[in-house]
């Protein structure tokens, strides 16, 4: 005689990045061995593909490509499953800096939600006069992943990631794919930017969305003072 089969739950999740809802059921305790396996190498790149392992186990969708999201939506999407998993609740003892008292913080994981900035443009002009500009993409988890593997050259590591965030070069006349053309001619292509031009690229990785969330307390002597969390270490301590 088999054991009785447990029934899951199912509940949507809005990916941020593709703007619609996808369903997921809760992380299990095998999905928790995996976070454990990953937390005790304190290695961002394994909790990274960990994050990855539950996620994909998780989606009911045939085909979700999640190598293929922006790397906010691996957060988010981990961080509402949490929620459903566990509890939509965390709490944790803040040591203010002023007074040295701690005080407990509450947050609610369901008010988390993903915060867009305005200065975040993906289209970098190169030359107004010739129209030759070019337009950005997210950085995937794929390419995330990739680029945290330790002892890689931060300069190649940086010309790396630009290079597959270009979407594609346009003028006046054409639009031209980046993906295209070989490495050493993306290459030559980004050596040749002008250095405002790749302040402006920066800019964009800079002010990219991010998971954000603040959350107000009251100091022993009625001050009122506000803790702002962004990105998944900030709602949660590895190990």
């Amino acid at each position: 005689m088999t054991l009785p089969k447990i029934a899951m739950p199912l509940f949507p999740i809005k990916v941020p990045s593709m703007d619609r809802e996808v369903l997921f059921r809760p992380f299990l305790v095998k999905e928790e061995k995996i976070l454990l396996i990953a937390q005790e190498s304190k290695e961002e790149r394994d909790i990274i593909v960990a994050l990855k392992q539950i996620i994909n186990n998780c989606v009911q969708e045939e085909n979700f490509k999640i190598d293929k999201l922006a790397y906010f939506d691996l957060e988010y999407i981990f961080l509402k499953l949490r929620a459903k998993s566990v509890s939509n609740s965390i709490e944790f003892k803040y040591t203010d800096p002023e007074d040295g008292q701690v005080y407990t913080i509450k947050v609610n994981l369901d008010e988390v939600e993903i915060a867009k900035n305005e200065k975040n443009d993906p289209i970098v002009m190169i030359d107004d006069e010739r129209g030759l500009g070019l337009r950005m993409r997210f950085p995937t988890v794929e390419q995330t992943v990739e680029y945290k593997k330790p002892g890689l050259n931060q300069d190649e590591v940086l010309t790396k990631i630009v290079a597959a965030c270009i979407e594609d070069v346009f003028d006046s006349e054409n639009v031209y794919a980046f993906d295209e053309y070989t490495p050493a001619q993306q290459t030559e292509f980004i050596d040749t930017i002008p250095v405002p031009v790749f302040g402006k690229i920066q800019e964009f990785f800079d002010t990219i969305p991010s998971m954000k969330h603040e959350i107000t307390y009251k100091t022993k002597d009625k001050k009122t003072k506000t803790l702002t969390f962004e990105g998944l270490n900030d709602f949660f301590t590895w190990g």
